[in-house]
């Protein structure tokens, strides 16, 4: 299908039953050729897109760009143990950085790793509204929006840059910035980078001179700066601002859509399961008693100094010199907890259950790592030892085994 990427030159308006915005645009063809580029408004915009054109439903198809001057980007250490914990520090955090307050802020991280710096993108979230809402009017369903600067090539020891009209894109492993080209070699210098990689630009002789501690590359790819960022672009790569509250609405497949009726339909199994375990628990109770008082009144018969004892097979035990071995936690009380701690968007796998250790093995799957760490919150609360063995991907979901067991 066709790919249409857009780079706001603006912020977005409505103004008079339309929309002030400004953008860079460009749409490729399947085989990669440039159908067009340039730059437009709304109104042109919608000029150039035909609405009926399927293909600008499919988020995957449309690539928003947000220049690096709009956006607010730092590492920061946030102090916390899992990513529940981290991500809930985070506002927190960068609150001391920010000169707007933190609630009109929207926050994109990259992945959060405990123990890690965790890099974060922060914009206005009237204007990532603004931009959200005047494409919709176009019929333009946002799938990926990144900062410019996400789409340069990143490697140790270099900074790439790229030329950008009467600016530049920096990028190095751990920073990014938008400068002036009258800047450009006081940014550089500041940096200190041994080696810098120029795209589709050069400088003049007494600018590399400025440089001299630096080996310096030239690359010229003859394409514009959109065309160059689009052409790097690969789903999934670089931080997407759309997350939280503007998260993609995603559609799912039949075979996607299954799995929230089979993660039911294991949880309801799992409940009427227990159910069933705990009457014939208690028809076994009813028959324990009985046997009970049986075996007190034979206990009483063969030992008459004992009196009355709770617990007759403990009591004989004891009476002829064994150590009786405390029982562990059984099935019934595991999968309970399990079942009360499962979301409707998990799927049970396989359950393993070992009696002698009294721990129930699981595997499950659900969409992300955070829906991990959450389930392992609710068994923990619910007064459970939950060890995560491995978590792997498996397409749009993660496939967790976990070991259940009695917390010490």
């Amino acid at each position: 299908m066709p790919f249409l990427c857009l780079r706001f030159l603006s912020d977005a308006r409505s103004v008079d039953s339309t929309w002030s915005l400004a953008a860079e645009w460009l749409i490729r063809e399947d085989n990669g050729d440039v159908r067009g580029q340039g730059v437009t408004d709304h109104r042109g915009m919608a000029d150039l897109l035909d609405p009926s054109q399927t293909w600008l439903l499919e988020p995957d198809n449309v690539l928003v760009l947000v220049p690096h001057d709009l956006v607010l980007e730092m590492n920061i250490n946030v102090p916390g143990r899992n990513t529940s914990q981290i991500r809930r520090a985070l506002p927190y955090a960068l609150e001391e950085f920010t000169t707007t307050d933190i609630e009109d802020l929207h926050i994109a991280t990259d992945a959060i790793i405990a123990g890690q710096s965790v890099r974060a993108q922060l914009v206005e979230r009237d204007m990532m509204q603004g931009w959200i809402d005047a494409l919709r009017a176009l019929k333009i369903e946002l799938g990926w929006m990144l900062v410019d600067t996400e789409l340069l090539e990143v490697e140790e020891g270099f900074t790439t840059v790229l030329i950008d009209g009467a600016g530049a894109l920096l990028r190095t492993p751990t920073e990014a910035a938008a400068v002036d080209r009258s800047n450009l070699i006081v940014g550089l210098s500041g940096i200190g980078s041994p080696h810098i990689r120029i795209i589709n630009g050069a400088l003049q002789p007494i600018e590399e001179a400025e440089l001299a501690a630096s080996a310096i590359e030239y690359v010229d790819t003859g394409e514009s700066s959109l065309e160059y960022l689009a052409g790097r672009w690969r789903a999934g790569r670089g931080i997407n601002l759309l997350q939280g509250e503007f998260a993609r609405v995603r559609k799912y497949s039949a075979s996607a859509m299954l799995w929230p009726r089979v993660a039911m339909v294991a949880v309801v199994w799992i409940a009427l399961a227990w159910v069933l375990m705990v009457a014939e628990g208690w028809w076994a109770s009813k028959q324990s008693n009985s046997l009970q008082a049986e075996a007190q009144a034979l206990f009483s018969t063969w030992f008459p100094d004992a009196g009355t004892v709770r617990n007759p097979k403990r009591a004989l035990s004891e009476r002829l010199g064994q150590s009786s071995n405390s029982e562990g936690p059984d099935f019934t009380s595991l999968t309970a907890a399990l079942a009360a701690a499962l979301v409707q968007t998990a799927s049970i796998r396989s359950l393993e259950f070992e009696q002698q250790s009294g721990e129930l093995r699981i595997e499950v799957v659900v969409q992300n790592h955070t829906e991990v760490e959450s389930l392992r919150t609710r068994l923990t609360s619910a007064g459970l030892s939950a060890e995560l063995l491995n978590a792997t991907q498996e397409e749009n979901s993660i496939r967790a085994s976990l070991v259940l067991r009695e917390a010490t």
